[in-house]
């Protein structure tokens, strides 16, 4: 936008200088009014754009300003806008300028174009950085001084006076604007062109190499052939042959040349690109903390040409600051402390001392006190807890200062370091944590070793005990179970029918003693490696029937109806009768126990080809849902059966688990809290043939 706005500017005074010379001629004042708008209208453009690249301007008011311009463009080149050029008589090149009624458009246009963008430029210096600001200000006060001076002497001197002679003086006044805008594009890196101006310098040294040169020998060569009359002939052929020398050596003195700006213009030139590209295959190469910055930081002073390139790394859990770099003399830990806990520092992603020396005269003081020229921020944010700590830069060897381009260059630096550091920081955390880890393990299996032999002698000691007590348990419960049976089968006489209640109930709690003991037997055994099934000839059916015959008088005291649903000619098969028995009856003794007075219990047996299935289904209490996968493990019972019997060892369901297993079946389990249960078993008939006809006479 720049360019289009200086090329209208140009395009404007030539118009206007041949209007100068051609005093009534209509045409001429017209087009100078036509590039007067455009003029006006290219340096509004260029006020909004600067200084970005991008016109920001919305779409739907460019184009209204844009038609509108237009519009008073073309009636400039009408007699609306301006009638005639009236020369006086006997005055030279003194012209009266005849308006029409569309002179206070145009210059209403003009006007409010030159005033937005005067007024936008100086908004813009007062809103500007230090910097950034005399840039502004520079271009600011040459288009001033410029816009002012062709206002007054192309239109107001002209319409007051009625006199053109004042028109030719206008372009003069462009002066202002290129000795103000050349000063702070060399001093203030306006609109950062130096490389096109390094460029410039490199072929018009060129050119003018060539012109000086070739021009000379051509001439010289040309008189002398001129002198002698072979002209017509060698002339021609030395033409030729200097055209094929000029192409030749054209392209090395322009890289000649191209070499000797770059050393005056851009001593301190480099490719960005490479330099990402160093520190990127770097950083993939390396894990270590120590290596990566040592390499990175050579990379970097080698590239900018600066005194040092060092690294400040903040304190961590297992690490105190460290300095890495290329002259890790210059920072001690002490001034890597202060660095680190100086908060102006975090506060910008790169410092310069340059632009702290106006903002903050104390941080630039430090710096300079700690010879830095450069301070990156190692973290996303200035959070304390996200700074990783900071890249340190020392000054330019070339004397010059960092430029827009290095800074750009340094903040996509700083971030790809930053994730870099932070990932060789939690590798060095994951080395020290492991070490640690190993040894706390260490430690803790030792202790946990210990704490498992005792564990294994106290449960020996348990199951020691268990083993011997229902050993010593089962002979005399015996012989009072076999008493009590006697007594009630009348072997010693008659007894009174107050006393068969007591005595059926003292012969039920002796059933579930002899069958306790044998479930802590059978626990004893399977630690033991004893545990095994045992087949023999039975009758299903027949088991089933003599446990409920025994259990019936139990859920009658409890109030409870017990029913079975007997199968018909159920088969004689190969069963572990008597761990079958202690299955059956621990089943159907729960459901009895922890269903409700009032309640039933259903027993259901029957059998396939494939399979056989018994089941025991009460509206009991239930199981709650998030208790149930503990349910067959030894020695558990659920919290609601605890409440409601409290005597109970939570060995029945783990021995049924294992008796089934073993018998090569599959439990049934189904339980809703508050509504019953289901528990049952399913054995495939594969795994329990039917006797042969010399075990069913042996029976």
């Amino acid at each position: 936008m720049f360019f289009l706005h200086i090329s209208a500017m140009n395009i404007w005074a030539l118009v206007n200088v041949i209007s100068s010379q051609s005093v009534g001629n209509i045409w001429a004042a017209r087009f100078v009014l036509f590039w007067a708008v455009a003029f006006a209208f290219l340096f509004y453009l260029f006020a909004r754009t600067y200084p970005s690249s991008k016109l920001t301007m919305p779409r739907k008011s460019l184009i209204r300003v844009s038609v509108w311009c237009l519009f008073v463009m073309g009636l400039t080149l009408t007699p609306f806008v301006f009638k005639e050029v009236v020369v006086s008589p006997g005055a030279a090149g003194v012209g009266e300028p005849v308006v029409g009624p569309g002179i206070m458009l145009f210059g209403l246009t003009a006007l409010g174009l030159d005033g937005a963008g005067l007024f936008l430029l100086g908004r813009k210096v007062v809103r500007a950085k230090k910097k950034d600001r005399l840039q502004v200000a520079y271009l600011f006060v040459g288009l001033g001084v410029m816009k002012i001076t062709i206002i007054i002497l192309n239109f107001i001197l002209p319409s007051a006076l009625k006199d053109t002679r004042f028109i030719p003086y206008a372009s003069i006044f462009m002066l202002p604007f290129v000795i103000f805008t050349a000063y702070a594009i060399v001093r203030h890196r306006l609109l950062d062109i130096r490389a096109t101006v390094a460029r410039a310098v490199a072929y018009l040294l060129s050119l003018g190499s060539l012109g000086l040169v070739y021009g000379a020998t051509i001439y010289g060569v040309a008189a002398l052939l001129s002198n002698t009359g072979w002209y017509n002939t060698y002339q021609r052929l030395f033409y030729v042959g200097l055209a094929l020398l000029t192409s030749l050596t054209y392209q090395r003195l322009v890289n000649f040349f191209n070499r000797v700006t770059n050393k005056i213009f851009y001593q301190d030139a480099y490719d960005a690109s490479t330099l990402i590209d160093d520190l990127n295959h770097v950083i993939v190469g390396n894990v270590y903390l120590q290596p990566l910055l040592r390499s990175c930081s050579e990379i970097i002073a080698a590239t900018l040409k600066v005194e040092h390139c060092t690294f400040v790394i903040a304190k961590t859990a297992e690490k105190p600051h460290r300095v890495i770099g290329t002259d890790q003399a210059i920072l001690t830990t002490h001034n890597a402390k202060e660095i680190c806990a100086y908060e102006p520092f975090a506060a910008h992603g790169i410092t310069t001392a340059e632009d702290m020396s106006v903002r903050h005269p104390a941080v630039a003081h430090l710096m300079d006190q700690f010879k830095i020229s450069l301070l990156g921020r190692l973290g996303p944010n200035a959070k304390p807890e996200n700074i990783a700590g900071y890249m340190v830069l020392g000054s330019k060897k070339s004397g010059n200062l960092f430029n827009t381009q290095d800074k750009k260059t340094l903040g996509i630096i700083t971030n790809e370091l930053t994730v870099a550091i932070q990932n060789a920081m939690r590798f060095e955390e994951i080395q020290g944590f492991n070490v640690t880890l190993q040894a706390k393990v260490n430690e803790a299996t030792h202790q946990l070793k210990l704490a498992n032999d005792k564990l294994v002698s106290l449960n020996d000691t348990k199951d020691d005990f268990i083993s011997m007590a229902s050993h010593q348990l089962r002979t005399p419960l015996t012989a009072v179970k076999g008493n009590i049976s006697m007594i009630m089968d009348e072997d010693f006489g008659k007894i009174p029918k107050d006393i068969r209640d007591p005595l059926g109930q003292a012969f039920a709690s002796s059933e579930r003693m002899v069958g306790l003991i044998a479930d802590l037997l059978n626990v004893s055994r399977l630690r033991t490696g004893k545990f095994a099934i045992q087949p023999v000839v039975s009758n299903l059916d027949a088991v089933v029937k003599s446990e409920l015959r025994q259990l019936k008088e139990s859920a009658a005291a409890h109030h409870l109806t017990l029913t079975y649903d007997e199968p018909k000619d159920f088969p004689t098969l190969m069963l572990d009768e008597i761990k079958i028995r202690q299955v059956i009856m621990n089943f159907v003794d729960n459901a009895i126990y922890y269903t409700p007075s009032g309640g039933h219990i259903k027993v259901a047996l029957r059998h396939t080809s494939k399979f056989i299935e018994f089941t025991v289904v009460d509206d009991g209490i239930g199981v709650p849902r998030d208790l149930q996968h503990h349910l067959f493990t030894k020695f558990y019972r659920a919290s609601n059966a605890q409440k409601m019997r409290p005597d109970g060892t939570g060995i029945g369901l783990f021995m049924a688990k294992k008796v089934i297993v073993a018998s090569g079946g599959t439990l049934l389990f189904k339980s809703t809290e508050g509504k019953g249960s289901t528990f049952g078993f399913s054995i495939p008939m594969t795994k329990l043939p039917k006797p042969t006809a010399a075990q069913l006479n042996a029976n």
